[in-house]
């Protein structure tokens, strides 16, 4: 059995927590998930905006040259996740 199939079969909580999926894998196998959202690595965060310029929801800003996501304001749209070119966001 794939890895793929088994996590369909197993399901999102199984691909979190058993399989040690990303979110972005989860995403790109349930789609959006009630709840989730989305969390930026400071350290790899250059504050390029390159998110922000993505982003449909206005749900990012920059504070102190690092990207900020407001999980109640963001639609879980995730296009940030593939604008990043530093992996910052998960």
């Amino acid at each position: 059995m794939t890895r793929l199939k088994a996590i369909k079969l197993l399901g999102i909580a199984a691909c979190a927590t058993v399989i040690g999926c990303s979110r972005k894998t989860m995403f790109e196998l349930f789609g959006p998930t009630k709840g989730a959202y989305l969390s930026v690595d400071s350290s790899a965060c250059t504050g390029c905006r390159k998110c922000i310029a993505v982003c449909n929801a206005n749900a990012i800003t920059i504070i102190s040259n690092k990207a900020v996501i407001d999980p109640a304001t963001c639609n879980q749209c995730w296009k940030c996740l593939d604008a990043c070119p530093y992996d910052a966001i998960y």
